[in-house]
């Protein structure tokens, strides 16, 4: 799958797929994001949609398809950023079986061992057909998306940062939970290593970063609404 040279981002929306968390309350989101790069669909997380799993775990999933599908068709998919291996963000890769996937090996190798059957059989799948492109600190896609492992939340954990209209912008993961945190510059209370996210937050907090979180409903509310649950960031 080749892609062409010059590429700019034009559109970027995020996607609420879900509310409420049996360790983070009503007002926890689930959020992945969706950009339009010239005429390249790309995902940077793909959440989860299994409603047992969603259950256990006090999340309320929305019906989002429909909607989504009035912006695109998810067979248009050209490709998956992926910041971690954590099932919120990834277990919906099944459904993407012709996209590209930007992960760390170390992603790749914790949702091999970690995640459900599904998860494992879909990667292990993209990787045998070269679907699969693993990422360094410090790569950048499509001379758009930088990467960075950060190591806080998680072993593996990641985040994107692009610049637009004079800003960088920091998809962030799991890396922050909290808009606000990063702008009193706090990190998050639970990490799997404190140091790193600290350096996160401070760098973020630092350079006056836009933070685009998986779990903080205020993103839905500080952007133009398309529907219930997209707004378009860019």
């Amino acid at each position: 799958m080749s892609f062409p040279i010059d590429r700019s981002l034009s559109r970027l929306y995020a996607i609420r797929f879900g509310k409420g968390f049996q360790y983070g309350g009503d007002a926890f989101a689930f959020i992945y994001y969706l950009a339009w790069v010239n005429n390249i669909w790309v995902l940077i997380d793909v959440g989860f949609s299994e409603q047992k799993l969603a259950e256990k775990m006090g999340i309320h999933l929305f019906s989002v398809e429909e909607k989504i599908r009035k912006l695109i068709e998810p067979e248009s998919i050209s490709a998956i950023l992926l910041t971690h291996s954590h099932w919120d963000h990834i277990d919906d890769i099944e459904k993407y079986e012709k996209a590209k996937l930007y992960l760390s090996k170390n992603t790749f190798g914790k949702a091999i061992s970690e995640n459900c059957e599904s998860t494992r059989k879909s990667l292990k799948k993209a990787r045998e057909e070269g679907r699969v492109v693993f990422l360094n600190t410090l790569d950048v896609i499509f001379d758009i998306f930088k990467f960075e492992l950060v190591g806080g939340h998680s072993e593996d954990s990641g985040v994107f940062y692009f610049e637009y209209g004079g800003k960088l912008y920091c998809i962030a993961g799991d890396e922050c939970f909290s808009i606000n945190d990063i702008k009193r510059n706090i990190p998050i209370e639970n990490a799997f290593d404190k140091k790193k996210n600290l350096q996160f937050t401070e760098k973020c907090f630092e350079k006056c970063a836009v933070i685009l979180p998986s779990h903080d409903n205020t993103v839905m509310e500080e952007y133009p609404q398309i529907s219930s649950n997209i707004v378009r960031v860019i």
